[in-house]
């Protein structure tokens, strides 16, 4: 129960990461590396 506890936290956490990376681009104050590219989905499990 706990490590399935754990998993759901680092979850909830690489996605709040995501999340404020994508509002930080859409605001313009990131701009897209040639190398990288956005996906339509990101599934951080």
């Amino acid at each position: 129960m706990e490590d399935f506890a754990s998993a759901c936290k680092k979850h909830a956490y690489i996605q709040g990461y995501a999340d404020c990376v994508q509002v930080l681009y859409h605001m313009g104050l990131l701009k897209e590396n040639e190398g990288l590219k956005w996906t339509e989905k990101v599934d951080v499990r």
